[in-house]
């Protein structure tokens, strides 16, 4: 998939499907920014080095009762890749503009207190994919499953509006080729091998809760007492 457009707009095309099936359910929409910082692929021949940066995006949560929400999140990250070998005998080091797209599922368990009604920890993990493609005409990418793990808080300004303020860490499945992910041809003969990630990131935004149909309390019995004779 060369165009992370088209991707978001299938799933927020899906993502509007559910929530025309789900009026009972109140629904919480939550436009994202934040930042990621610095972080590495590991090779057996050669590293590449992802730079910190902006991140932006969207989460979309279903919430069947307070304490549990169900929802679908997109992160998105311009940044720049850096192709480093372990011996200059290997091949040459290179970079490139690529994007990095998170697109997952999330499941969050939310901690609320009487005590502290207005603030509301939370925890939670993610499954989904990550897309990693290059900024060029052509469009080289690729994808690989991805996990995660988030917590913080929310911060009650109404009763449908709160501050969230979440930090996170992301994790591709290990298993990355470097030669289709930064466009350098035969390079990905090093650095292609198994390796491993870690995201590490801070997000927040306004959360805007709609919907939850509440049931109509049951009318008052009108029926007269019968009078005693």
């Amino acid at each position: 998939m060369k165009n992370p457009v088209k991707v978001s707009l299938a799933l927020l095309i899906v993502a509007n499907s559910l929530m025309m099936q789900a009026q009972k359910l109140k629904v919480e929409l939550v436009p994202l920014v934040g930042y990621i910082f610095q972080s590495t692929y590991y090779g057996y021949d050669g590293r590449i080095e992802f730079s910190d940066g902006m991140a932006v995006g969207g989460l979309i949560n279903f919430k069947p009762n307070e304490f549990v929400e169900v929802g679908l999140n997109v992160i998105s990250q311009g940044c720049t890749a850096r192709l480093i070998y372990s011996s200059p005998l290997i091949g040459n080091d290179a970079s490139a503009e690529v994007g990095l797209i998170n697109y997952q599922l999330s499941l969050v368990r939310n901690f609320v207190k009487e005590s502290m009604p207005k603030i509301v920890p939370f925890a939670g993990f993610d499954i989904g994919a990550i897309q990693v493609y290059e900024k060029t005409e052509t469009g080289n990418d690729f994808w690989k499953m991805s996990v995660g793990i988030k917590g913080g808080l929310k911060i009650y300004l109404s009763e449908t509006v709160n501050l969230r303020i979440q930090p996170q860490l992301e994790m591709p499945i290990q298993g990355v080729g470097v030669g289709i992910g930064i466009g350098t041809g035969g390079a990905s003969a090093g650095a292609s091998t198994w390796s491993s990630m870690v995201q590490f990131g801070v997000i927040g935004g306004l959360g805007f809760t709609l919907g939850g149909k509440k049931q109509a309390a049951p009318a008052p019995d009108q029926t007269a007492p019968a009078s005693n004779p």
